[in-house]
């Protein structure tokens, strides 16, 4: 078995959704602690940042436990993505993405795993996603930070470790020696949001 964990992202660059098509079963890493500053609540488009304000917390909160703000975020959110309505898929795009952020979250985990599931389904990806905080693993000792993705792969008995390629200096391979550790051939870039209002048809059927 072929898998990945990775903190819910919201809507997160293409290469992200690839890791997930590779995947035989995707982990939302939802435990993780929220980090200020990352792509947990926002991402980038072609003039800036799009992003789901969130409510102050304390230090050291895991991304399940982060509230959404009670503010207005999804109108700005609609007006920054005006900067496509040139696309000639912009309509669609825009109605998928209503459709997708009209249900009410409490907390970004939750948000972000619901947007990460629709855009699979519209990308015609079958990967299965899992919040971790859903599943009971028995991991023994998790002894440093890279050390999770590897105590999940032993408890589920992958294969196979598939990972972004920026996580190459965060893991110490020498740990690995059952389980192949591989890393995607992929760039950083704009959210997925940006390739879809490029009408880039080879990435599903929806513009057919």
């Amino acid at each position: 078995m072929r898998l990945s964990v990775m903190q819910p992202y919201f809507l997160p660059y293409l290469g992200y959704f690839d890791l997930i098509d590779k995947s035989d079963l995707f982990i939302a890493f939802d435990t993780a602690q929220y980090m200020r500053q990352g792509w947990v609540n926002r991402n980038k488009i072609e003039t800036g940042y799009i992003r789901v304000p969130v409510k102050k917390h304390q230090n050291r909160v895991a991304i399940k436990d982060v509230e959404i703000s009670d503010c207005d975020w999804r109108t700005d959110l609609f007006n920054k993505l005006k900067v496509y309505r040139k696309s000639p898929v912009y309509d669609k795009i825009i109605n998928f993405l209503e459709r997708c952020l009209e249900p009410e979250f409490e907390t970004i985990g939750e948000l972000n795993i619901h947007v990460l599931k629709e855009v699979c389904e519209l990308l015609g990806i079958t990967t299965p996603i899992v919040a971790y905080s859903k599943m009971s693993l028995n991991l023994g000792t998790v002894k440093s930070p890279d050390e999770w993705a590897l105590r999940i792969s032993e408890a589920l008995g992958a294969t196979t470790y598939l990972n972004l390629p920026g996580g190459k200096e965060f893991f110490d391979k020498s740990k690995w020696k059952d389980i192949e550790l591989r890393f995607l051939d992929t760039k950083p870039g704009l959210s997925i949001i940006h390739d879809l209002m490029e009408n880039r048809s080879e990435l599903c059927e929806y513009f057919s």
